[in-house]
């Protein structure tokens, strides 16, 4: 999840662009620096999610799913998923529940064997789908495609949790649609009115 920036009241030491740390909600926020040594903004991490705050707005990044739950590859129900945003509410303030959603991934997670359905994708669409790699290996994991648009991705979860967490879990394929929500907000056909957290309250 990527969102527009969740409008709140910038403190002191972003209004003075102090150039050292400071905390803020249980956050330390790190100064970044422009070529000339000015800074421009300030970085945070609050577990996986990373926090940018620029101008009178926090950027929020990553999974939401792996903050309330520590991994992506466990059930995350609704009630969970409800529980989440209430607790980042609390970190981030009541403009939360309206900051826009820029980007949102949908995944599932299936058990199976991972090796026999990833060696059948060929293409999505009439389109190949690209092989995907680890950096330090030629071990092919999954498959991708990229488009303008969204991002479908289908790859072997155990071998990513091994590889990053050194966790063994049950063979598991998981497939996720990361979607530019722009585009999918104001499309024809069938347009996904999800543009803030709130909505995904109303749309269930």
């Amino acid at each position: 999840m990527v969102n527009d920036g969740i409008p709140f009241d910038p403190p002191a030491e972003f209004r003075e662009k102090v150039s050292s740390s400071f905390e803020l909600n249980d956050m330390v926020f790190n100064p970044e620096f422009n070529y000339r040594g000015d800074v421009i903004s300030y970085s945070a991490h609050l577990e996986n999610l990373y926090i940018k705050m620029i101008s009178d707005k926090l950027l929020v990044m990553n999974s939401w799913h792996k903050f309330y739950k520590v991994n992506n590859y466990s059930d995350f129900t609704w009630e969970e998923l409800q529980d989440c945003m209430q607790t980042l509410s609390q970190y981030f303030g009541e403009g939360f529940w309206n900051a826009r959603i820029t980007k949102l991934t949908t995944a599932v997670n299936l058990t199976c064997n991972t090796e026999i359905m990833i060696d059948r994708l060929i293409s999505f669409k009439g389109n190949p789908m690209e092989p995907m790699r680890p950096s330090n290996s030629s071990k092919v994991y999954g498959k991708r495609y990229a488009s303008t648009h969204y991002n479908i991705k289908v790859y072997n979860k155990q071998f990513e949790v091994k590889k990053d967490a050194r966790i063994e879990i049950v063979p598991t394929l998981r497939i996720e649609k990361e979607m530019r929500m722009p585009y999918f907000q104001k499309r024809r056909q069938n347009p996904i009115h999800i543009f803030s957290p709130m909505d995904l309250i109303k749309f269930v």
